[in-house]
């Protein structure tokens, strides 16, 4: 399935509402269905991804690895928008359910892309994904005192 980001986004009240409606599109098409062409065309050349894992991937990987993911569902939550100028930022939390390469993936990850306005369209420039943990996986249990 191919969609039409300009014809398909149109009608939306502000840029954050906008912009929302892109990321979740293009998460659906990329994540669920394995459609890159959206993602192609709504990522700037030098587009960067940051996984959760902490490796860099550019936007040729991201394109050429969509078809290691076997993911039943994703549902996106957009909790921050920042607008400076050309630049706007959507931070919020991503659910997967499925696997990558055959290793179960389930819970939640923290999100944060970067847009620009380039040619008087908004694309990504660039993404970072963290993992959501309670912060006794990472400092330990509190101390009583």
């Amino acid at each position: 399935m191919i969609i039409n980001l300009k014809k398909d986004l149109q009608g939306f009240e502000n840029l954050e509402e906008y912009l929302v409606n892109l990321h979740t599109k293009l998460m659906e098409q990329y994540v669920l269905h394995h459609n890159v062409l959206p993602y192609a065309d709504a990522t700037m050349e030098d587009y960067l991804l940051i996984v959760v894992i902490g490796l860099i991937e550019t936007r040729e990987h991201v394109l050429a690895t969509a078809e290691n993911l076997d993911m039943k569902s994703v549902s996106l939550t957009n909790e921050e928008f920042l607008h400076y100028g050309d630049t706007a930022v959507l931070i919020g939390t991503m659910e997967l359910k499925g696997s990558i390469l055959g290793h179960t993936v389930a819970g939640k990850v923290r999100y944060m892309r970067v847009f620009v306005q380039h040619d008087g369209q908004w694309k990504m420039l660039f993404v970072s994904y963290s993992p959501v943990v309670h912060p006794s996986v990472l400092y330990g249990e509190p101390e009583e005192y």
